[in-house]
């Protein structure tokens, strides 16, 4: 099971974690990873080294990470064209990206 929200706010408490991300960071990418809090907490600096290479920022939806986080001028080179931002993500980015939670990261 994947470390939860509580499981690393609490270690963060108690001093076990590198802080330079928030919790919903770190639990983002336990979920995808897989990773338990032991796991987390026993290569913690591995770890925030993963995030710190590939974690690109939240967003509200694929759209904001398309246009935000890719930096697509769309509204400037491309103003009338439409797009399916849901199926672009499905179709080609979710095997170059993951979210969870609003959190996008380069696939590791």
């Amino acid at each position: 099971m994947s470390a939860t929200y509580e499981e690393i706010e609490a270690a963060f408490d108690n001093g076990d974690l590198d802080t330079t991300y928030p919790p919903s960071v770190y639990e983002a990418y336990c979920d995808y990873q897989e990773i338990d809090i032991d796991e987390l907490k026993d290569n913690y600096r591995e770890h925030a080294s993963n995030i710190a290479d590939n974690y690109i920022g939240n967003y509200d939806s694929h759209q904001d990470f398309f246009i935000d986080g890719l930096d697509i001028d769309i509204q400037t080179n491309y103003p009338y064209l439409v797009i399916d931002w849901d199926q672009s993500w499905e179709s080609n980015y979710r095997h170059e990206f993951f979210a969870s939670n609003g959190h996008y990261f380069h696939m590791f």
